[in-house]
């Protein structure tokens, strides 16, 4: 009985999951973090209209242009990023790697030893 219970409160959560789904617009924010600008402007025209208020494209294409050079500026920095952790990991490789390497601290020794003995 306890587990038809549970069934039954899985199927009118994924009941109203869908519904919801279906019904809201995705996020403006998550839409211009996606680089999808045109999906957003559009959804922004239609908050605007609900809301009465007037939606400024000039605005809205200005902070598009600047986002983009932001993003691109990101990217290149997180590329440069990237490559000097990847050189730094590539030069402190020690000889010991694998289940040695756990034994290397004797803190992360009594830790291993320990689950291992509780599992």
């Amino acid at each position: 009985m306890l587990i038809l219970y549970s069934f039954y409160d899985d199927l009118i959560f994924l009941n109203n999951f869908i519904v919801y789904i279906s019904i809201l617009p995705e996020s403006p924010r998550w839409l211009i973090s996606k680089q999808r600008y045109d999906d957003a402007e559009l959804i922004f025209h239609h908050i605007a209209e609900k809301n009465k208020t007037h939606f400024d494209p000039k605005l809205y294409q200005q902070f598009v242009t600047e986002d983009k050079k932001v993003s691109t500026r990101y990217l290149c920095l997180l590329f440069i990023l990237s490559f000097f952790i990847l050189q730094r990991v590539a030069a402190n490789r020690t000889k010991y790697n694998g289940f040695r390497a756990i034994f290397r601290s004797k803190v992360m020794g009594i830790i291993a030893v320990n689950m291992s003995y509780q599992w």
